[in-house]
């Protein structure tokens, strides 16, 4: 990684004031070949983690933080046979050096953790279902969007999101672009655009979609489920490339505003969405201002503006 993105990234790293840090090096995914085990991560998987090993050896050099790095296995084609052998293999630490194998990485003396997508997407089920009753009763969808600022909806097609002020809001995004010519329907963002504007994309949507009957849980809510893995005591640094999946910044983004949701506005999330070819990264920080930067000052304003556009959707009021 060049000086340059570590000068860029210095000013942010500096936001995060937790003693923890995990650095969640992205995703690749594991086959079954014959009787065992492999991964054939891609040049952008595998420059994902040369980024974060870069970033946990400077921090180690600046600092006294408890880092951790993390690399998540893609496990949702194998049979169920097959996760639950990878499971056993996991819990006797057999799966690092499958991983180490396939980054062509030595992790030893490195303090690397390995999850599976499976288990996020399972974390989060789970909290969903929970978090969905708390929204029928005792009036907490009402509380959140009073205090916090959180629209939530539901679709007759079972689709549960959420919105907020500050994704309806384009004002640094029309200042960052010079314009709000990017919001015109027929406009696809481009990666640019995102290194000068990294909410962009979340932004022209205006909602994040976390479960939908026809795919499940969808990624962001998958994401929330492995953050929902660390306590409030932890800082994140996600370290991914647009390379191989173009949208993984707002599944990213929008699985880190739903988390910090979960956790009352407590953590703070630094996104470094790399280019393999370009010297400047998109960079963007989530924390509690990040959600309540932007609001209306009539809350009712805000209700009407969401229901007018999306009247397909029932709203937890």
């Amino acid at each position: 990684m060049s000086n340059i993105i570590l000068k860029e990234l210095e000013k942010e790293i500096a936001k995060l004031l937790h003693k923890n840090i995990v650095i969640d090096c992205g995703h690749t995914e594991i086959r079954r070949n014959r009787d065992s085990f492999e991964i054939s991560p891609s040049e952008s998987e595998i420059h994902s983690l040369i980024v974060g090993i870069e970033i946990l050896e400077h921090l180690k050099a600046i600092s006294n933080k408890s880092l951790e790095i993390n690399i998540t296995l893609l496990d949702t084609m194998l049979t169920i046979e097959e996760r639950k052998e990878l499971r056993q293999l996991l819990e006797n630490d057999t799966v690092i050096s499958i991983v180490s194998e396939g980054f062509k990485t030595d992790f030893k003396n490195m303090p690397i953790i390995i999850r599976l997508q499976s288990r996020n997407s399972n974390i989060f089920s789970s909290t969903l279902k929970k978090f969905k009753k708390k929204l029928r009763r005792n009036g907490k969808a009402d509380e959140l969007l009073k205090k916090f600022k959180i629209l939530f909806f539901e679709t007759d097609a079972n689709t549960f999101g959420f919105s907020t002020p500050f994704l309806c809001s384009a004002k640094q995004e029309n200042i960052a672009l010079k314009g709000d010519w990017w919001l015109d329907e027929l406009y696809d963002i481009h990666y640019s655009d995102l290194i000068l504007a990294p909410f962009a994309r979340l932004k022209k949507n205006k909602y994040v979609t976390l479960f939908s009957s026809t795919i499940g849980i969808r990624c962001p809510g998958t994401y929330c489920g492995y953050l929902q893995q660390y306590s409030n005591e932890w800082n994140h640094i996600a370290i991914y490339s647009r390379s191989d999946d173009e949208y993984i910044g707002e599944k990213i983004i929008g699985g880190c505003l739903f988390d910090n949701i979960l956790n009352n506005l407590q953590k703070n999330y630094l996104q470094v969405f790399c280019f393999p070819k370009s010297i400047r990264s998109e960079i963007s920080f989530v924390n509690c201002e990040t959600i309540l930067g932007q609001t209306y000052e009539d809350m009712e304003e805000f209700k009407k503006m969401f229901q007018d556009t999306y009247n397909q959707f029932n709203f937890y009021l």
